[in-house]
């Protein structure tokens, strides 16, 4: 019976030794999913930031729109210009 409660003993000491090591290792999980979080909100910010500082998405379909006018308008010239010759 002694070597029974012996072992029960050293049972739930190495019970206590895993559920202590699963502990620390949630804790330092928890802390690195912080970390992180943190450095993708940091991340995110800088983007944004970078972003406001270039032209808005107009300006790009404005330059697109008159660059394929101005090619439209140079096309039908020089099919013109065959056309009547």
């Amino acid at each position: 019976m002694s070597e029974i409660n012996t072992e029960i003993a050293l049972l739930k000491l190495e019970m206590k030794n895993i559920s202590d090591k699963v502990d620390t290792g949630f804790a330092k999980l928890e802390k690195a999913l912080e970390t992180n979080s943190q450095e993708h909100k940091d991340m995110f910010a800088k983007f944004e930031a970078s972003m406001e500082k270039k032209a808005g998405k107009w300006v790009e379909n404005v330059l697109v729109w008159g660059g394929s006018v101005i090619g439209v308008a140079i096309l039908g010239a020089f099919l013109r210009l065959i056309i009547l010759q």
